[in-house]
């Protein structure tokens, strides 16, 4: 910016790109809701990251995320897989 001189109100704040973790949570809820997740079927974290294209720890993060609000079961960190939900479960979502 040039001394002295002042922009006219027509600067527009940056849209910030939506985090990968937030758009691997929208994709394991579609792929759940669509039946392509069955229910009670185990998510591998290493399976899911493949098949999506990323690595384990956005998986790990958006696992993590639903795990609280009794979504999905999730074992130990030994054994990284989480169990799929009834449907019933997401029709709050």
């Amino acid at each position: 910016m040039v001394q002295g001189v002042t922009m006219a109100g027509t600067i527009r704040p940056l849209q910030r790109p939506v985090p990968l973790r937030q758009s691997v949570y929208d994709a394991l809820i579609d792929l759940i809701v669509g039946g392509e997740l069955p229910s009670g079927q185990h998510m591998v974290e290493t399976d899911l990251a493949r098949q999506l294209g990323v690595s384990r720890q956005p998986i790990r993060e958006a696992l993590h995320r639903r795990r609280p609000k009794a979504g999905w079961t999730c074992g130990p960190a030994r054994a990284p897989s989480c169990t799929c939900p009834p449907i019933r479960k997401w029709t709050s979502c």
